[in-house]
């Protein structure tokens, strides 16, 4: 059951909604990016045709706005669940408001912080949001990692930070002695099982 009514915290200096406005133009996308200065969080999606990680986010719904897709995509992909009522959307889209945010073609990206971040994983707790892949609902970002329960079916099966680095390609590439180490890391683990 949904609470209609949890019970929210004040902070100040945050933007406005009107110090952002939405944007009206037409796009197909639009999802949330949680960061700060050094880290983003993100999602390993092993179902995609090139499995990968990604942000948070995904197709628009007929008749949504860029807003209402981002939410409603980033609370399916961090909770796993197939129906998200619009109330817990329009809690969200009330109470946070993104930092900054930006298009890509026709996808739109929102910006949000780990402070947020955090502020909205109490709100899911407090209004019962839907949820199948915690055991218990993560209040911080540590839990939110670290808690998920491994899911074949999950769009998203888990989650990690990655470092904000601007590299002259454009690309964070993981050095393929250490990848070779995680193979034998997951070789030896399923072998002693």
């Amino acid at each position: 059951m949904i609470d209609m009514n949890p019970k929210m915290g004040v902070t100040s200096s945050k933007p406005t909604l009107t110090s952002i406005p939405e944007p009206t133009l037409s796009f197909s996308a639009a999802g949330i990016l949680f960061s700060n200065d050094t880290h983003v969080l993100a999602g390993y999606q092993p179902h995609k045709q090139t499995p990968c990680i990604t942000g948070f986010g995904g197709s628009r719904k007929e008749g949504e706005t860029a807003l209402q897709t981002a939410w409603r995509e980033t609370i399916e992909e961090l909770f796993d669940c197939q129906e998200v009522p619009a109330i817990c959307i329009e809690l969200c889209i009330q109470r946070f408001v993104p930092h900054i945010w930006f298009r890509r073609g026709e996808y739109i990206c929102f910006q949000y912080s780990f402070d947020d971040l955090k502020e909205f994983l109490n709100l899911a707790k407090r209004a019962h949001y839907p949820n199948t892949i915690y055991t218990s609902y993560p209040t911080t970002l540590l839990e939110l990692l670290m808690n998920r329960n491994h899911s074949e079916t999950a769009e998203i099966q888990s989650l990690c930070l990655l470092p904000i680095v601007r590299e002259s390609n454009g690309f964070i590439l993981i050095h393929e002695e250490f990848c070779l180490d995680i193979d034998q890391m997951m070789f030896h683990t399923m072998t002693t099982l």
